[in-house]
């Protein structure tokens, strides 16, 4: 089974067509070399939890992009089920995962708030395919991520925290109160049900190795600026 991160950045540009309504967003969803914020994480090889950053290095997309490009969503904050637009773009360069993307007609309110810096960030859901652990002189580690496997790309609200560029949820037992109190609030059978299944991905105490149960991460860049376009 698959834990689940989350893994957020900053858009870049938002650009909306005067004449069609029409609106395009692009940035980069991740970028290589960057250290993220320090979190709790789930450290296979001692078996506990340790504060950790985590760092994409490059190609870390390329085999992902190879299997599966086609198949990556554009949802808002990470809801696969509904699709917001279509990704005209995605590539790997020497910068990070470049990607842009066309909010649907249908989404004038998203459209909005995008406009209204409301929704300021991408974030992207993936597996960790490979990685490896670098210890620090104080004591805390990275995790360089060598291979991972995209799902989906997000448009969500910016951090609270502004000075960290990731929303983690690497600390399992607070992903699991989250999911446990929406389970317990929500009315609605077929979410509540998706609800659980998110649940059934965690484990608070892996009885294998990290190799073994790979975290579906997310990640994605902050949208700065838009603009007009009169055609």
């Amino acid at each position: 089974m698959k834990k689940i991160e989350y893994k957020s950045f900053e858009m870049k540009a938002a650009v909306v067509d005067s004449a069609t309504n029409e609106m395009f967003i692009e940035g980069y969803a991740a970028t290589f070399g960057n250290e993220d914020a320090k979190q709790l994480t789930w450290y296979p090889d001692i078996r506990d939890y340790v504060l950790a950053s985590d760092t994409i290095e490059p190609g870390a997309f390329k085999k992902t992009l190879s299997e599966r490009k086609n198949r990556i969503a554009f949802c808002k904050n990470h809801f696969f089920d509904d699709a917001k637009g279509k990704i005209i773009e995605l590539k790997e360069d020497d910068n990070g995962l470049f990607v842009k993307v066309r909010i649907s007609d249908a989404e004038d309110e998203l459209k909005t708030k995008i406009k209204e810096e409301i929704y300021t960030e991408f974030s992207i859901g993936f597996s960790t395919i490979n990685s490896k652990w670098e210890k620090k002189e104080d004591g805390t580690y990275i995790r360089h991520l060598i291979e991972i496997k995209l799902y989906e790309i997000s448009v969500v609200t910016v951090a609270r925290d502004e000075n960290a560029k990731t929303t983690d949820i690497k600390s399992i037992e607070n992903a699991l109160k989250t999911i446990d109190s929406l389970i317990n609030t929500e009315k609605n059978e077929e979410k509540k049900y998706k609800l659980l299944q998110l649940k059934s991905l965690f484990d608070i105490e892996p009885a294998e190795p990290l190799e073994e149960k790979k975290p579906i991460e997310k990640r994605g860049l902050k949208l700065s600026k838009y603009k007009f376009i009169n055609t």
